[in-house]
């Protein structure tokens, strides 16, 4: 078996080679681990002091390069300082593998903090592409030609906690976030978080706004009727305008929605509020600022 075909079935963490061997010599093999094992470290014994072996030597990344005769006190030298970049570099991996996994458990953590900064206008130094760029790599993937951010809210939870008092007051907002979250993993261009009131969001992208109102209406019917029908809750369901940037998106409650627990309501245009009922009437309502303004402050 030669040397190659034993390092592609044999992971090392040290080579130590001679620069003239048969069937491959020392800087084959240093090329061959610097394609093929990163992780491998090389130490060249070579009795020739030529430019043009040391020029290949630094190419393939060899760690030393040793000119013979080589004595036992000097190779001694060289080995332990080998073992101690390696026990610095295997350390470095370790803490780095600690901190990808620490990354990866608090992902939707980090993710929901940054869509609450979009949300919230935190960011809005960033452009589009950077939005996008640090969603995706948030394992948040949004597409279309219109985003529409809608906010969820939890109704009749304190006659849930008087049913079950063992239950922490948290739990009705949680129990509305993991039914619509569940719904959101079977459907594409959207996502469910949760903004700094415990209120769920639902953030969605498509290329019509009718797509998106279809999509938000039969979210929205289908998890009502889970509240209702399991837990005895409601909810309230408010959508914002549409925006064709991720970098234009608000929280609807900052948006002049006007929420209501018999359906959800959107802003088209002005005041003018289209309210679909649990009946799906479409009605219409005109409201003026200041009541709006009156409603979002008490």
């Amino acid at each position: 078996m030669t040397a190659i075909e034993f390092l592609k079935e044999n992971p090392i963490d040290l080579l130590i080679t001679d620069i003239c061997m048969p069937f491959a010599d020392g800087l084959e093999l240093s090329k061959y681990i610097y394609e093929n094992r990163p992780d491998t470290r090389v130490i060249i014994l070579s009795g020739y002091n030529e430019f043009e072996y040391a020029k290949m030597a630094v190419k393939y990344q060899v760690m030393e390069y040793v000119l013979k005769p080589v004595t036992v006190a000097e190779l001694s030298e060289i080995l332990l300082r080998v073992k101690e970049t390696l026990s610095r570099e295997k350390n470095k991996k370790e803490s780095l593998k600690k901190l990808a996994g620490a990354y990866h458990k608090n992902l939707p953590i980090i993710r929901t903090r940054y869509l609450n900064q979009i949300i919230e206008g935190i960011n809005k130094e960033q452009s589009e592409s950077e939005i996008r760029g640090k969603l995706r790599e948030l394992d948040v993937n949004i597409q279309g030609s219109y985003f529409k951010t809608a906010i969820v809210i939890v109704e009749n939870a304190e006659e849930f906690l008087k049913l079950t008092p063992e239950a922490k007051k948290d739990l009705p907002p949680f129990i509305l976030f993991n039914i619509l979250e569940e719904m959101a993993e079977k459907e594409e261009n959207l996502i469910v978080f949760q903004d700094i009131n415990n209120n769920t969001v639902i953030l969605s992208g498509d290329n019509t706004e009718e797509g998106q109102i279809k999509r938000l209406t039969h979210i929205y019917e289908k998890c009502r009727t889970m509240v209702e029908n399991f837990f005895g809750l409601g909810i309230t369901f408010g959508i914002g305008n549409k925006v064709t940037s991720l970098s234009k998106l608000i929280n609807p409650m900052k948006a002049h929605i006007l929420l209501w627990n018999t359906g959800f309501y959107t802003e088209a245009t002005g005041f003018l509020t289209y309210v679909i009922s649990a009946g799906w009437t479409w009605l219409k309502t005109w409201i003026s600022a200041r009541i709006l303004k009156n409603w979002f402050l008490r």
